[in-house]
């Protein structure tokens, strides 16, 4: 798979995902904060080394101090033991409903649930992380993640539109 190159999509946040030969393509952002960066659906298996390559071009391993998986499924989050195995240290940021799926992948990560923390996440910048619960959307445990310094929503895969295959 060829490497695809970062995309600065507003100031410190960045597009580090991929385009898979099989029509999907992955999502993930990172968000520079000071040294407490945040990853969201940092994507599947498939596609771990280009997102990985993407995100060292960028920052170390170390600063990333959140993941956010919006939801379950591998296409999102199947990576995340695969990020472990190379260093990552994060708490994952998700619903419990999600959660509990998410283990499966054999994720060892601290788990952040954000129905249990007002559906917020508050950075030591101060930079505040919404997250609007979408159960009938997606999956009962679904989230997408409101960056309010940016005003940014990151919807997951929530309006994500398939290639047309012929």
């Amino acid at each position: 798979m060829a490497r695809q190159e970062c995309v600065e999509i507003a100031d410190s946040i960045f597009w580090v995902g991929s385009d898979l030969s099989d029509g999907l393509q992955c999502n993930p952002y990172l968000i520079l904060d000071d040294g407490e960066d945040v990853l969201l659906d940092p994507g599947s298996v498939l596609d771990f080394e280009a997102v990985y390559n993407n995100i060292v071009s960028i920052t170390n391993l170390e600063k990333i101090k959140y993941v956010v998986l919006s939801h379950q499924d591998p296409d999102l989050c199947s990576s995340m033991p695969l990020f472990e195995r190379r260093g990552l240290k994060a708490k994952i940021v998700t619903h419990w409903r999600s959660s509990v799926l998410q283990k499966y992948y054999g994720i060892k990560s601290e788990f952040y649930h954000v129905n249990e923390n007002g559906y917020q996440l508050v950075l030591n910048s101060g930079r505040t992380f919404k997250f609007i619960h979408t159960p009938y959307l997606h999956f009962p445990g679904s989230i997408v993640t409101y960056d309010q310094e940016n005003k940014v929503l990151f919807s997951s895969d929530l309006f994500e539109i398939g290639r047309a295959h012929v």
